[in-house]
């Protein structure tokens, strides 16, 4: 999981005004499936967004998951300082994986509220805590330190990273169909289906799900005239990937027995397009039904 160059230049002193982000394009659609990445610049270009794409490297997520913490410390860091200054620079910070998405969102800061350079910069004082009790930390209480601090403590797997950009990070990231949606409702964004009669089903990956933002690439699309576009599978139903695992001899016949009930569901709509946010999904997807598989900002287009 290497480096990758910017595909595009920054603005020079962007308006404050001006509508502008970050993309992180993560691996799979940097490396495998680019026309994603390619499709996710041009529809924000296309409606009058900047796009600054970083240098950047893997969100850490493939190393995690092989136990390779060195490795994906270094990458972690890397990636906080370059997204980090394009956040001072005002820049949004959006990616099109939902894999990278929950990686930086919820992994990245799981208990760095508990540390002590957040408690001091939200002065919480001596004896008690500040910790958040809602979903994107929207909600925070105070809970007594002198019974808390035993087992409230940032000691986690990502505990050597500065806390404080850990956080700030994830405060600031969205996933890409999340802002498009909100723009969209706003009258700043316009798009269209380049086949508007195409049915399609949709499948909302396991990470994407987790993020807690709904279906925004159906609403989307939902709200065109004539289009049909039907969102398929559970909040308990797994495609079985689970990222590269899939692919492992040892795992290969778990990961589609973990997907069979998806499978059934998606092959009862086997007159539709399959479209997923997740390219992990679409390659098992492929695999399983030979058919195409399109990441829905692949069939959008701006009007």
């Amino acid at each position: 999981m290497g480096k990758k160059k910017g595909l595009t230049t920054p603005v020079k002193n962007p308006s404050r005004d001006a509508l502008k982000v970050a993309y992180f394009a993560g691996c799979s659609a940097g490396y495998l499936f680019p026309g994603v990445a390619k499709a996710a610049v041009g529809l924000l270009e296309q409606n009058g967004i900047q796009v600054f794409v970083p240098s950047q490297h893997c969100c850490s997520m493939p190393l995690i998951m092989e136990g390779n913490q060195q490795a994906a410390k270094k990458r972690i860091q890397a990636n906080l300082e370059t997204l980090g200054a394009c956040m001072q620079d005002g820049y949004d910070i959006v990616c099109s994986c939902p894999t990278c998405g929950y990686f930086f969102k919820k992994l990245l800061k799981e208990t760095a509220y508990y540390s002590e350079a957040f408690q001091h910069r939200a002065d919480a004082g001596n004896n008690r805590m500040q910790v958040p009790t809602g979903s994107r930390d929207k909600k925070f209480t105070f809970v007594p330190m002198g019974i808390y601090k035993t087992f409230l403590k940032d000691d986690g797997y990502f505990s050597s990273i500065d806390p404080l950009q850990r956080i700030d990070l994830s405060l600031n990231v969205q996933d890409l169909g999340e802002y498009l949606l909100a723009h969209y409702k706003t009258g700043q964004l316009s798009i269209s289906l380049k086949e508007p009669d195409r049915p399609l089903a949709y499948f909302a990956p396991c990470h994407q799900r987790e993020q807690n933002i709904g279906h925004p690439y159906v609403e989307m699309i939902q709200s065109l005239p004539g289009t049909d576009i039907i969102p398929m599978g559970g909040e308990m139903l797994c495609c079985g990937m689970g990222g590269h695992l899939g692919f492992k001899t040892g795992f290969h016949d778990h990961s589609l027995a973990i997907g069979g009930p998806l499978f059934d569901r998606l092959a009862a709509a086997s007159n539709r397009t399959l479209i997923t946010d997740c390219l992990s999904c679409r390659m098992q997807l492929k695999h399983v039904f030979s058919r195409q598989v399109f990441h829905p900002l692949e069939l959008l287009i701006a009007v």
